[in-house]
């Protein structure tokens, strides 16, 4: 997946595609976050584990979406943020995120929807907690940007 606001590198596509596999959504704009906070997070470096993986530049198995509970059980508050959703709903199925380096340029800066739809991503992520909670929750917790 990409998003329309990227220029990727030559080699950017078969990279990605390398690193994707079975249950596995490798992504360029990977976390380990902090349940409970969205911005309480670090940066999960090449091949790291991640809880949070973006579409903007990102392999996944397509078993994920070939489920219609990936669209019918989307919490409304959830539409438009795909990212947070697929990521906790592949955690909550046990599949693995990753983080994959490529090369990537962000263009279009104007026309980004990010910021109109922070202060819903920042909730929707912490509501997903209950029934789509983070593996290493606790661990996760400890998460404290400085």
């Amino acid at each position: 997946m990409l998003d329309d606001d990227e220029l990727i590198g030559p080699h950017a596509l078969s990279e990605l595609l390398l690193a994707g596999g079975e249950r596995t959504i490798a992504s360029f704009w990977s976390w380990r976050a902090n349940p409970d906070d969205y911005w309480q997070r670090e940066r999960a470096l090449n091949g790291e584990e991640a809880d949070y993986a973006a579409t903007c530049g990102c392999v996944c198995d397509i078993e994920l979406v070939a489920d219609d509970e990936f669209f019918t059980a989307l919490p409304e508050l959830g539409l438009f943020i795909e990212d947070a959703w697929m990521s906790r709903l592949a955690l909550s199925r046990g599949w693995n995120l990753r983080a994959k380096d490529i090369e990537v340029e962000f263009v279009l800066h104007e026309t980004n929807q990010y910021g109109p739809l922070i202060l819903d991503k920042v909730a929707f992520w912490s509501s997903l907690n209950e029934q789509y909670p983070l593996p290493k929750a606790e661990e996760r917790r400890l998460i404290r940007n400085q």
